[in-house]
């Protein structure tokens, strides 16, 4: 039969609160019985939870009650681990109170990290049964009980019996324990040779305590969770790959930019200047059909505009178009549909502004020899044919 593992007491001083664990609410309860609270020893434990991730574990009785939260938790670990490889276990102060909702609340007395083993020693160990303020017992060792803040004792809380692990200088858990293990799921106590979980109810096998397993659908209260250094490394696979392909479109966008803003810019003068063209034509159809009743182009602009109404006739004092000359003078804008126009007995010329800045016109002469002289002007830069 292995030894007990000696019990070395952590400091006091801060009141913390342990995170419970499920099914440790009834077992608290019970543990309380008709009293306001109990104080009595808890021992802490460096564990793993089923993702490897270390944290540390608060027993009472030999059962998992709860967990110390990351921050109430710095500085716990190395000092756990250096009495476990010793083969010790460090004790705390532990304190159970019902809340005024009935639920029980469970703190420990603990100093600050670099004061948690000024007194006792390190070294100055008693194990469970030996120590000054527990009375041994056949299967636990009530502690002492604590003055309660009216005055009175509270009834003595079951001192933590550490649960042994195979570790060098012991000879592993004591034959004939009937101490529970844990579901591997939710977490709740599974008695001795149970079969099926009575928390969740999947098939399971009791655990041993020395080998705690808990609850895989997400990290336990009070894990001390590994910190991932660097922006990059706190980032998951698929804001990266966002991030990547922003990027990717940011860059590509520049060089398709300075293609596709010119091609357009070309495709809308383009547009602009055949409308002004098609404008032009369509005014001299209506000149060319009241040349036929009238005989000649001298004609009213309101005729004009009966003949076709959608055009704005715009009468000029000259030829607006020159037999060798460019276009001048223009001031109708084919976005307005209007165009000037001037005729005599057998000729007239027609002009338009598109909205690329160029002037579309016409001249016509009817005499022997004459023609259609069609002129573009822009910048003052005279072209002719169209």
């Amino acid at each position: 039969m292995g030894e007990e593992p000696k019990v070395v007491m952590l400091s006091g001083g801060t009141d913390i609160k342990v995170a419970l664990v499920a099914g440790a609410d009834a077992f608290l309860v019970q543990l309380l019985g008709e009293a306001p609270s109990k104080t009595g020893v808890a021992t802490l434990r460096v564990v793993k939870n089923a993702s490897g991730v270390p944290f540390v574990a608060v027993f009472v009785a030999g059962k998992h009650a709860g967990f110390l939260s990351h921050t109430d938790a710095q500085g716990l670990g190395p000092i756990l681990s250096a009495f476990e490889q010793q083969g010790k276990v460090a004790g705390a102060k532990a304190t159970v109170a019902a809340s005024p909702e009935g639920t029980p609340i469970m703190r420990l007395s603990l100093a600050a990290p670099d004061r948690l083993v000024d007194a006792p020693q390190i070294d100055d160990v008693v194990s469970v049964a030996q120590a000054s303020h527990v009375q041994p017992a056949p299967e636990t060792q009530p502690v002492q009980a604590a003055q309660s803040p009216q005055g009175q004792q509270a009834t003595p809380l079951v001192a933590a019996r550490a649960p042994l692990a195979d570790r060098p200088g012991t000879a592993g858990p004591q034959k004939g324990s009937t101490a529970p293990g844990f579901c591997i799921r939710c977490g709740a106590t599974l008695p001795p040779g149970a079969q099926f979980c009575p928390g969740c109810g999947i098939t399971t096998t009791a655990v041993s305590p020395s080998q705690p397993v808990y609850p895989t659908s997400g990290l336990p209260p009070g894990v001390l969770r590994q910190e991932k250094k660097g922006w990059w490394a706190r980032r998951s696979v698929l804001q990266i790959v966002l991030i990547a392909l922003g990027a990717l479109i940011l860059i590509t966008s520049v060089p398709l930019a300075a293609i596709a803003v010119p091609t357009f810019l070309g495709q809308r003068e383009k547009a602009q200047d055949a409308a002004a063209k098609s404008l032009v034509r369509n005014a001299m159809t209506a000149l060319e059909s009241c040349f036929v009743d009238t005989r000649t182009f001298s004609v009213d602009p309101g005729i004009l505009r009966y003949i076709e109404p959608s055009i704005d006739f715009q009468p000029a004092s000259s030829h607006v178009v020159g037999l060798n000359s460019a276009a001048a003078g223009t001031t109708a804008w084919a976005e307005q549909s209007a165009v000037n126009y001037f005729g005599d007995g057998i000729t007239y010329s027609i002009t338009t502004k598109s909205e690329s800045g160029t002037i579309w016109g016409v001249y016509v002469d009817k005499g022997p020899g004459g023609g259609n002289s069609f002129v573009r002007s822009r910048d003052g830069e005279a072209e002719f044919g169209w």
